[in-house]
């Protein structure tokens, strides 16, 4: 997996990534949709490295503009066009507004202790 952003402008504890770009190579040989456990346990994991960055940098707000996410591999797919906007409270709860090729979307983890 590889990341490549642009920080347009870091104000104290709120960031701007221009045009970030996440790419995920999948080395598996066949293409199939993942059991639900697994994959909520992998969500579980990204939302606590999420958390535990805003934590490091002090943030409570990160507005993404003009993204794209990359899945390679036998079943490749693109989505590109995402704009959002992620929050941080200070009871750990990550919350995030998106639109992903125009289709809005709402995400949010509260099950932090």
């Amino acid at each position: 997996m590889w990341m490549r952003f642009t920080l347009a402008r870091s104000i104290s504890r709120r960031w701007h990534l221009k045009k970030p770009r996440v790419k995920v190579q999948l080395t598996s040989k066949i293409a199939r949709v993942p059991d639900m456990e697994p994959l909520m346990e992998a969500v579980d994991r990204i939302s606590d490295v999420v958390d535990d960055q805003f934590a490091r940098r002090g943030l409570e707000f990160v507005r993404i503009s003009d993204g794209e996410f990359e899945l390679a591999g036998k079943t490749p797919r693109r989505f590109k066009g995402i704009d959002a906007d992620v929050f941080r409270r200070n009871n750990r709860v990550i919350r995030a507004f998106a639109k992903v090729s125009g289709k809005s979307l709402e995400l949010a983890d509260g099950t932090r202790p």
